[in-house]
């Protein structure tokens, strides 16, 4: 792996990303460190995640972030309905042991993983091999021996199998030339995951110190079970948009970046890609309008996401270029305020689609 081959798996799953960032999944895939990112809504960090899991062809597992998540949603629970059912067993059976009950019911068995537990622990869920069911003999009848003397028994040299070779004893079981069982997605039981903590800053302060040995020791500890460590760390990326601020404990155990918006020159590539059939003259008007946007004082400014969903809504209405009449009948697919809607009448959108096609 180098900075160059990171930029390449990411730009093979979409994602053009710049050197810096490129940079920052490098060192955290090589390092084996979270990887933290800040910026603003809709300039592409979720969207990294599902890129880098693409890219290194494994499972993305998402905790996205909300105000009152605890660990019974993001880390584990227990089945208690499953437990008490086996109480009811063992009462109904008699002779309880209630040592060993308690050990029982608080085993892995009567786990609920949660994301984070789940990226922990690929390995105990492997993928089911696919079963290679033997052809049946054919029975065959034999004839009926004919009450007459037989003839001598002239020997007959078996013909050789094609394919085999004849001092190699047939097999009793199908196998594989490599030895690996199958799996039904062709991916290695237990790789490890990547894992998306998304939107960390809608989440509660104790949540984040949680987190801390997570991402400190890729581990959690569960009282009736002890330290539940990875094996192989999974690949963790953390989003925060930066609502409010994030405690300096997490920051210190990740590797941090932020995402900024992109020039003109990137999101032009951007829109190509992720809108192919837009027509070159709007593609080049849009991302000039929007850069434009961004200079000016507006209250949430758009979003690479935001400049893409505006060049498909105006791909719908077969626009091949920026006119000022179907900017401002779309102008809420690119801003998601009124009041910042309200600051563009007519005459100032015009100005500005002509400022766009210079």
């Amino acid at each position: 792996m180098s900075v160059e081959k990171a930029e390449a798996l990411l730009a093979s799953a979409d994602y053009l990303a710049d050197r810096r960032l490129a940079t920052a999944v490098f060192l955290a895939l090589e390092l084996e460190r979270p990887l933290f990112l800040e910026g603003e809504a809709g300039v592409g960090k979720t969207e990294l995640a599902k890129a880098l899991a693409k890219g290194l062809g494994r499972d993305l597992i998402r905790l996205q972030c909300y105000e009152g998540l605890d660990i019974s949603s993001a880390v584990y629970e227990w089945n208690v309905q499953r437990q008490m059912t086996a109480i009811r067993v063992a009462e109904a059976a008699g002779a309880v042991d209630r040592a060993a009950l308690e050990r029982d019911i608080f085993s892995a068995e009567y786990l609920i993983e949660r994301p984070i537990l789940r990226a922990l622990r690929p390995a105990v869920r492997p993928e089911p091999a696919i079963p290679v069911r033997p052809e049946p003999a054919i029975p065959v009848r034999p004839e009926p021996a004919i009450p007459v003397r037989p003839e001598p028994a002239i020997p007959v040299r078996p013909e050789p199998v094609e394919g085999r070779n004849q001092n190699e004893p047939e097999s009793s079981s199908p196998s594989t030339s490599s030895g690996r069982t199958a799996t039904s997605s062709g991916r290695t039981a237990g790789e490890a995951p990547v894992l998306l903590i998304d939107e960390l800053d809608r989440a509660d302060e104790p949540f984040e110190a949680y987190l801390l040995e997570v991402l400190s020791d890729f581990q959690v500890t569960i009282p009736e079970l002890g330290v539940i460590r990875a094996a192989k760390p999974p690949v963790v990326v953390v989003t925060s948009n930066r609502t409010r601020e994030i405690h300096d404990a997490i920051k210190r155990r990740c590797l941090y970046h932020w995402v900024d918006y992109p020039d003109a020159r990137r999101e032009l590539e951007i829109v190509r890609r992720k809108a192919p059939g837009a027509a070159e003259r709007l593609s080049r008007e849009v991302v000039a309008f929007v850069q434009r946007l961004r200079g000016l004082d507006l209250f949430k400014a758009p979003g690479v996401a935001e400049t893409i969903d505006w060049t498909r809504a105006l791909m719908m209405l077969d626009a091949v270029a920026l006119e000022p009449g179907a900017v401002g009948d779309t102008l809420g697919a690119l801003l998601k305020y009124q009041d910042d809607i309200a600051k563009f009448p007519p005459d100032r959108i015009a100005e500005l689609v002509a400022e766009a096609q210079l």
